[in-house]
């Protein structure tokens, strides 16, 4: 026990390094009783948290082999095998875990709350509802069943709003403080058009949520659409403040900035995320000028970014999409060639995967020049 709560302690304040304390003393209790499936268990558990997602995976099937009836091993193999793996046959196999779980455990309110979130996942609406639902008869005093099965009905129909509101409104009863609940009743004000509500309700969850990055986001675009740029503004720079990786509040305030491409340059210059997210960034916010036919813009918007990283290969890429999608070919064939003499000296692999899915740009990977040009700088 003392172990574990070692264990909880290092997640709460994300300290790896009690974490991997915690650890050693599980692994010294384990040379003592290899067949604990206890310790197993919150072996598993840490060596998930550690990212060690083999050791991981293998102390709790060992825990499950050492105590096949015991549910709890079930219910965090099968939430570590959703953040292990990302495919369907991996999501199959959780569902199965969840279920044992509960066969051993039929009262286990949070395996029916993780499988109800899977099932969300998997676009099972009915099957998410109904283990929502039943974690709620098992547990009505935990305030983020309620919370999840109102996100389900916000985001599944639009005539259960009242129903979502019903279930965010008890969860704030269970906790009147929480922060996320208050967001998500912003969220669904908004999508009624119950402005003052909405406002009110994000300014809650900022209170209680000091640091609540997407809760500053969310108010930003709010003020957006009853048009007051000032603060718009303001709390997107909130937003990036809380969070410096937040890609949706940099794509905000460039959509805010408009024309201002000094301000542009600087908020890209120093935010600290990774080239490649700069780079969609811009290439999502020129696609969006173009669409609105505001090609010169667009132009603009990749040449700032070139000015800013001109040796890079990025700006390339874009001016290639750029003259790509008004028809240019020529134009876009020229850039792309830049374009690759710079991947090739860089060795930047993302940009390259980056252009052969990118889908404005299907019928020209299908000729022959691009083929070609390709051929010439990555020979197989």
């Amino acid at each position: 026990m003392l172990f574990r709560s070692l264990r909880m302690k290092g997640q709460q304040i994300n300290s790896k390094k009690l974490l991997e304390k915690a650890r050693s003393k599980q692994d010294s209790a384990l040379a003592l009783e290899d067949k604990a499936a206890y310790i197993h268990n919150e072996l598993g558990l840490l060596s998930l948290e550690l990212r060690d997602y083999q050791k991981a995976l293998t102390h709790l099937k060992k825990a499950i082999e050492w105590s096949p009836t015991w549910a709890i091993p079930y219910n965090n193999l099968a939430s570590a095998t959703r953040e292990i793996y990302a495919n369907e046959d991996s999501l199959s196999a959780a569902v199965r875990l969840y279920q044992m779980a509960i066969h051993y455990k039929p009262d286990f309110s949070s395996a029916y709350m993780n499988l109800g979130n899977l099932y969300k996942e998997l676009n099972q609406i009915d099957s998410a509802e109904f283990a929502y639902r039943r974690a709620l008869e098992l547990n009505a005093n935990y305030k983020d069943y309620h919370l999840y099965l109102g996100l389900l009905l916000t985001e599944a129909d639009t005539s259960r709003f009242k129903e979502a509101e019903n279930l965010y409104r008890q969860s704030l009863k269970i906790d009147a403080e929480y922060p996320e609940a208050y967001f998500e009743l912003a969220n669904l004000y908004d999508l009624r058009q119950e402005l003052d509500s909405a406002e009110l309700n994000y300014k809650q969850a900022i209170k209680f949520k000091t640091d609540y990055s997407a809760a500053y986001a969310n108010l930003a675009i709010h003020y957006y659409s009853r048009g007051n740029l000032k603060d718009a503004e303001l709390n997107m720079k909130y937003a990036i403040r809380a969070d410096s990786l937040n890609q949706s509040a940099y794509a905000g305030l460039i959509f805010l900035y408009q024309q201002q491409w000094k301000n542009i340059s600087s908020l890209l210059k120093r935010s600290p995320l990774s080239q490649k997210e700069k780079t969609e960034l811009v290439r999502n916010r020129g696609l969006e000028l173009l669409e609105e036919n505001e090609h010169q813009q667009a132009l603009q918007l990749f040449q700032t970014y070139f000015n800013l990283y001109p040796t890079g290969a990025d700006a390339q890429y874009l001016f290639g999409l750029y003259y790509h999608i008004l028809g240019n070919k020529p134009k876009a064939l020229e850039h792309f060639t830049l374009c690759f003499k710079k991947i090739k000296l860089s060795k930047s692999p993302y940009l390259m995967e980056m252009i052969q899915s990118e889908d404005k740009l299907t019928e020209l990977l299908k000729t022959t020049r691009y083929k070609e040009l390709y051929k010439k700088y990555f020979p197989k």
